[in-house]
């Protein structure tokens, strides 16, 4: 009995590190086949590192929902600023903080109730390449993989790619139901 705990466990091990070792492969597959692809020199691709190839998942943050809901608490929270400069005005600006207030406790139920949904994968990408001069830049890019993992796409480092997958993936379930 022992013996086939011992023998399930290392399966189940071995198993978990294959199918981590075969995302991380796959991640640095379709990474060079877009390079290859998209680069201004493609031969001059150096890899320099392949951050951590991590879960993305959705948050209640990055539906539109949610953001109506921060900007009318930063409206408020603006509005009130300007009226408790003056002495007569207190009385309204403390209606609209309470205003403010139960939009911030309704956003923190809803956050509480949201349902997390699986949006594929994320990793970080530093390399060298020749830019379209023939100097040889370093740069990052933010790659995402589909659940699937057979797609990749990329995002402006500048952006929030949480935001960007989380929107775009609630988006298209809500058009599905």
């Amino acid at each position: 009995m022992k013996r086939v705990f011992h023998l399930l466990f290392i399966s189940l091990f071995a198993l978990t590190f294959a199918s981590c070792e075969n995302k991380e492969k796959q991640a640095d597959k379709l990474t060079e086949e877009f390079m290859r692809k998209n680069l201004n020199d493609p031969r001059s691709y150096q890899l320099v590192e392949r951050g951590k190839v991590d879960s993305l998942f959705s948050e209640f943050r990055a539906t539109d929902e949610a953001q109506y809901m921060l900007d009318k608490v930063k409206q408020i929270t603006d509005s009130a600023t300007r009226y408790s400069e003056s002495v007569k005005t207190v009385p309204q600006a403390q209606k609209m903080l309470a205003d403010g207030q139960r939009i911030l406790e309704e956003y923190k139920k809803k956050q509480k109730a949201f349902k997390r949904q699986f949006l594929g994968y994320a990793f970080k990408v530093s390399f060298r390449a020749m830019n379209e001069h023939g100097a040889l830049v370093r740069s990052y890019v933010v790659f995402r993989l589909n659940p699937e993992m057979d797609k990749v796409s990329i995002e402006d480092a500048d952006m929030n790619i949480f935001s960007i997958f989380a929107s775009d993936a609630i988006n298209d379930n809500m058009t599905k139901y």
